[in-house]
């Protein structure tokens, strides 16, 4: 017999705080596991922001479930 199949949703997270934690919340029932890469600096080196702390912060909580 085969093992069940699991689903994972991964986001790769720098900016987009507005969306970020009503993603996660929406697509939480649908999935098994979600992971959430956070880079703290862009790729042209400019810092997160603090919002995007904030809502990276919320959406751990929310996918942990």
């Amino acid at each position: 017999m085969g093992s069940a199949v699991k689903l994972s949703a991964t986001y790769n997270f720098f900016d987009g705080a507005e969306f970020l934690v009503r993603s996660v919340e929406l697509i939480r029932p649908h999935v098994d596991h979600i992971s959430i890469i956070n880079q703290t600096t862009s790729n042209y080196g400019h810092p997160q922001s603090a919002a995007s702390a904030a809502a990276l912060c919320l959406a751990a909580r929310v996918a942990a479930g």
